[in-house]
């Protein structure tokens, strides 16, 4: 099954130790990953808090919006980052879950984008995608087919953040919401009175909401010591992708909170994983 991971745009979650050489994801899901300052990722096999299950150094300190794909389509997921280089955004991807040089290198949209990736035409490769940010808060969608640089594929509008350039922020996300095998898009809205309000598409084409609720109502926004972000994942092997949120609180360890039907309700799977700042992905 294809899947694509939110790429995390904010810092926060991972764990210290990590074991050395690669392991194989839970076969029934997705599973909680973290990179540390820029280049320090630390896979874990399991939605459970504890010891990394895996580690490996991949990019620089510095670099951001890490992400976890299919890139070639073998069926396994492998990290990806942009580095910006002359104001420029850089993917650098990897087909292995290891430390080398990047497989993929390319330029793909602007500096201010916010970069996803999934499978937008069901073959079962992932590929890139930025979401750009209107001065009215409209987001504009630009998807490529292929694993390289060049015009999009699909160009859509979806979204409005509704406190553009304020907090609290929105966030694109992308996922299989309805595990018909093809990714699609979606947002979540953070309102001032504390909710993330999930709003997803089940195909790549403007339209309304296919699906509208609440997951998590007990934000705090302002605060670089309150943190909550939303995170995209398959949490029980059953095709289709749910809603999480990783909560920051006082700088101590993230709390997961993963859910997964995509509706308003109570986490499924409830751990901690990780450090303040530290960016979190899923990874299968």
């Amino acid at each position: 099954m294809r899947r694509q991971r939110l790429l995390a745009i904010a810092a926060i979650a991972g764990l210290a130790a990590f074991g050395v050489g690669p392991a194989a994801a839970a076969e029934d899901g997705d599973n909680p990953a973290i990179v540390r300052s820029g280049n320090d990722w630390h896979l874990r096999d399991s939605l459970s808090g504890g010891a990394a299950t895996a580690g490996f150094t991949y990019g620089r300190t510095g670099d951001g919006q890490h992400m976890m794909c299919d890139w070639n389509g073998d069926g396994t997921q492998t990290p990806g980052l942009i580095r910006m280089i002359d104001d420029r955004p850089h993917w650098l991807l990897r087909d292995a879950r290891s430390g080398g040089p990047a497989d993929y290198s390319f330029v793909y949209g602007r500096s201010n984008d916010r970069a996803v990736c999934g499978d937008w035409n069901g073959t079962g490769q992932q590929t890139p995608g930025v979401v750009r940010v209107q001065a009215d808060g409209t987001f504009v969608w630009h998807l490529r087919n292929d694993v390289s640089g060049g015009a999009a594929d699909l160009t859509l509008e979806f979204g409005q953040d509704q406190y553009p350039g304020e907090l609290p922020p929105s966030w694109p996300v992308v996922g299989d919401w309805n595990g018909n095998g093809f990714d699609s898009v979606g947002i979540v809205q953070g309102h001032p009175d504390g909710q993330l309000q999930w709003q997803l598409r089940d195909a790549t084409v403007a339209g309304d909401p296919d699906r509208n609720f609440v997951y998590y109502d007990r934000g705090v926004w302002g605060d670089h010591l309150e943190i909550h972000i939303p995170i995209v994942g398959d949490w029980n092997g059953d095709g289709q992708d749910g809603p999480g949120v990783i909560r920051g609180v006082d700088g101590a360890n993230p709390q997961w909170l993963l859910r997964d039907e995509l509706s308003a309700g109570s986490a499924d799977h409830v751990f901690r994983y990780g450090r303040h700042l530290d960016v979190p992905v899923s990874w299968r």
